[in-house]
């Protein structure tokens, strides 16, 4: 999947002194490292109860890929039902087969960690280059 632009608010993809291995959550304003618009996506995940499991998320993603080169999050609206998700985008720089790899390791341990409840909220999304 090729980014084709700024598809979803809050998200910019320009490249981050971010290191994806160590999450920076101990920060109060965690948030605002990962998303342009943290008050729309906290408000979001307050509705939904879903700090915590951003959080795991964002852990998993910088434990499952190598060489992301950026990651944000953000809200999109759900082209299949109409509801708004969380979106965390990844770009990486890395070759298709490890890539994939890591997405399905993130996939196993995303299932395992996470209840349904707080996955149906979120999506992941990553593009290579």
């Amino acid at each position: 999947m090729a980014y084709t632009g700024n598809k979803y608010k809050g998200c910019n993809m320009n490249p981050a002194a971010v290191d994806f291995t160590t999450p920076v959550f101990p920060s109060a304003n965690w948030l605002s490292s990962y998303t342009n618009d943290d008050s729309s996506v906290s408000a979001f995940c307050r509705k939904h109860d879903l700090l915590e499991a951003l959080k795991a998320t964002i852990t998993l993603v910088g434990k499952s890929f190598s060489s992301i080169a950026n990651m944000r999050v953000g809200l999109s609206e759900d082209p299949e039902g109409g509801d708004e998700k969380l979106v965390v985008e990844v770009r990486l720089a890395c070759p298709a087969e490890e890539a994939h790899r890591g997405y399905d390791e993130f996939i196993a341990k995303w299932i395992d960690q996470l209840e349904w409840e707080a996955r149906k909220w979120i999506c992941l999304s990553y593009s290579i280059g």
